[in-house]
């Protein structure tokens, strides 16, 4: 039977070229993050998060007759009964931000207002607050934007590398007999 020889020979542009897209990918990697991600990442995510939600159902589900008395109480003192919603920072304070540094980039939600979680709950964590139910579950908007940043970005990434594959044609793969 006679052998079957595989050889190969490659041509050192593609490794080159490989090496080139290597070394630019940081730079293609945060502008992916700058552009795309961030642009479905505002029309998406921030979009949602802007959006109040209606009115609350009634009756209200308090956590205990002591937080009932202590909201009473201070909507009292601030003439704000019934109670009306003083400014749309609640929903207008969401931001998006990007930070890069060598080899590393991310991207932050940030709300300005401290008791952002007594309204959506704690960021991070299962906890909602019964009495605002009808407020967004940010946890579940987060891990959908997540979600759609990292197929953005493992597209960009195989971009990166398949990029030098259509560079130069002088490697080869040859079957022969022998």
């Amino acid at each position: 039977m006679p052998a079957v020889e595989f050889t190969f020979d490659f041509d050192d542009i593609i490794f080159e070229a490989l090496d080139d897209a290597l070394d630019r990918a940081p730079k293609t990697m945060e502008a992916t993050v700058e552009g795309p991600i961030m642009t479905r990442l505002n029309d998406t995510l921030l979009t949602q998060l802007r959006t109040a939600p209606g009115p609350p159902k009634y009756p209200l589900k308090w956590r205990s007759e002591k937080q009932r008395k202590f909201v009473m109480a201070k909507l009292r003192r601030e003439n704000n009964l019934p109670y009306r919603r003083k400014s749309p920072g609640l929903v207008d304070g969401w931001q998006l931000e990007t930070a890069f540094e060598v080899g590393s980039g991310g991207i932050s939600l940030i709300h300005p207002w401290d008791g952002i979680k007594f309204v959506v709950g704690p960021l991070g964590s299962d906890v909602r607050q019964p009495m605002f139910p009808h407020w967004f579950a940010v946890d579940d908007l987060l891990e959908s934007a997540a979600g759609d940043a990292e197929d953005i970005l493992v597209q960009s990434w195989f971009a990166i590398l398949d990029a030098p594959l259509g560079i130069g044609t002088g490697g080869g793969f040859e079957l022969g007999t022998a």
